[in-house]
């Protein structure tokens, strides 16, 4: 039993998240693009092959590939590299030792910089045209405006025209930097629009839940029971605003019969898709409105009848819909309440049914559970 439930949530967490799957085969396989690099002592290394993952390849150093070894080179011991697709430079920090390789997201009047830690995470900077060293951005994370009204002296005149809020992310960051570049120059700059490109957020979650079981007849009452989850989430974040959000989970409950000597025990695994919409409180405060569906397959799910020595399964996939709010904090820490109602049916198990005939019920499962995304 135990082989199969693996199985079958190995499968579930693959159909539903075949980013996850592509995201590891490029790990794998190493990817790997032709590039020029030119190190600080002044050489030119052309159609050299960088090994383009974040763990090699990163803010702090450069790996390529050179006669079938891994050279790494430092930030320090370069000027820049072009990757296939981006040029980095090797740019020194305000109040920072270590420089760190930047590309130029935004150029004119500001710079919009950013970098790549090793496990992917952007690292944003900014520095004005003139100036030599870039400003991290990272502790300013929560707090991006109140820092550019003290950075920017026109930063209220710009804001009186410009009413989006700027927080610390790809859009936000390259939006507000190309509309300001256009406001101080407007005869060379035009305000541009960027995608979101950090959409995909991997997470794990588990909750305690509310369980509760009955039949459209009415012929057996069972008593709510505390039961689990856990699983995998994964959120594409379309927009600011608006998100798909996709479960995959594991859920267990055991419901005794209020006045006869039953139980029914569901074991189940699923996908749970839902559209999110989110409102910020804060910068580092959200709450998100979820609604969607659930499809869920039973593992030996059943009702056990003990006075009469025998159970019956309940099989196949069930399906219903789902409701909740989150409170997510800093983008990582989450918390939710949600709650799920999908249908059921049984072989018949009353005394003298034919055997052929069905009964359908109803499972419902209000869930409080804690999640983490990892990025």
């Amino acid at each position: 039993m135990k082989r199969k439930f693996f199985k079958c949530f190995i499968i579930s967490i693959i159909l539903t998240c075949p980013q996850l799957i592509i995201a590891q085969e490029n790990i794998d396989q190493t990817p790997v693009v032709q590039s020029m690099i030119i190190s600080a002592n002044g050489d030119t290394l052309n159609s050299k092959v960088i090994i383009s993952s974040n763990i090699k390849t990163n803010e702090d150093q450069l790996t390529y590939i050179l006669n079938d070894k891994e050279i790494v080179v430092t930030s320090v011991e370069l000027v820049s590299f072009f990757d296939g697709t981006s040029t980095f430079f090797s740019r020194n920090i305000v109040d920072r030792t270590e420089k760190k390789l930047i590309k130029n997201v935004v150029t004119g009047p500001i710079y919009i910089g950013q970098s790549f830690k090793k496990n992917g995470t952007s690292v944003y900077y900014i520095k004005k045209e003139n100036d030599d060293k870039y400003i991290s951005l990272e502790k300013y994370e929560f707090n991006v405006e109140p820092f550019l009204q003290s950075y920017l002296s026109d930063f209220g005149d710009f804001k009186y025209k410009y009413r989006k809020k700027v927080y610390y992310d790809y859009k936000s960051l390259g939006e507000f930097a190309s509309a300001y570049n256009a406001f101080k120059v407007p005869e060379t700059y035009v305000p541009q629009k960027f995608d979101n490109s950090e959409k995909i957020k991997l997470g794990v979650f588990g909750s305690v839940n509310l369980s509760g079981i009955s039949f459209n007849d009415n012929s057996i009452k069972f008593d709510n029971a505390l039961s689990y989850s856990f699983g995998v989430s994964v959120v594409n974040q379309y927009s600011r605003m608006f998100s798909l959000d996709v479960l995959a989970s594991y859920n267990y409950s055991k419901n005794k019969a209020k006045n006869q000597n039953i139980d029914a025990i569901i074991k189940t695994i699923g996908v749970e898709p839902s559209l999110g919409t989110s409102f910020f409180l804060k910068d580092y405060l959200c709450l998100k409105v979820d609604l969607g569906l659930v499809i869920y397959y039973n593992m030996n799910s059943g009702i056990n009848l003990y006075d009469y020595g025998s159970s019956v399964l309940v099989k196949g996939f069930n399906f219903g819909y789902s409701g909740g709010v989150e409170t997510i904090y800093k983008y990582k820490y989450f918390a939710f309440l949600k709650y799920i109602n999908y249908n059921i049916k049984t072989s018949n198990f009353d005394p003298g049914a034919i055997e052929s005939s069905s009964k359908k019920g109803n499972y419902s499962n209000f869930r409080i559970g804690i999640g983490y995304n990892f990025k």
